[in-house]
């Protein structure tokens, strides 16, 4: 069995559309070489698609234990698969985790720490990991901007969700 034949099969099928087929060719690339934590990574990133949570879950963890926990894309995406699943406060971990992995610049990870943070209840902590994903993209993150502008809302500071949702509909508009 050649288990990168596998991987490269499965990759094929994503870009396909073959979910279902990806996830048994990364299976099958997964047996015959367990030590493969690229293959756990994408087969999260599959099962995640079809919204098999707990499985993604389990495949972001081992793609992440099998690198030493030094995984940054596992890490996030399981931050993803935990804040679908609402596991707010074990996402925003991994959002921290994944961040600091990448030595702070990471900054689709600061805005879904900020996603999850927002959820958790911390919006003053919610709207700096938003402002950093945002200074992260030298501005040029509109969802950040409006996600920054919903909290703002929620806090009564009108003028300045204005600008900053003012800011996401112009880079919107381009």
């Amino acid at each position: 069995v050649f288990p990168r034949a596998h991987y490269h099969l499965a990759r094929m099928l994503i870009d396909l559309g073959d979910i279902v087929g990806a996830a048994e060719a990364l299976r099958a690339s997964i047996a015959a070489q367990p030590e493969n934590p690229e293959a756990y990574y994408t087969l999260g990133l599959t099962l995640a698609r079809r919204g098999a949570l707990d499985e993604a879950i389990s495949a972001f963890r081992t793609a992440i234990q099998q690198r030493g926990g030094n995984h940054p894309w596992a890490l996030h995406n399981l931050g993803t698969a935990l804040m679908r699943r609402g596991d707010v406060v074990e996402a925003a971990d991994a959002f921290r985790m994944a961040i600091d992995k990448r030595g702070g610049a990471f900054p689709k990870a600061h805005h879904n720490l900020g996603l999850a943070l927002m959820r958790s209840g911390d919006p003053g902590a919610a709207l700096r990991s938003f402002q950093t994903a945002i200074e992260q993209r030298n501005g040029a993150y509109s969802r950040a901007y409006n996600n920054l502008g919903v909290v703002l809302l929620r806090e009564g500071r009108w003028d300045e969700a204005y600008e900053a949702l003012l800011s996401a509909l112009k880079l919107e508009s381009f």
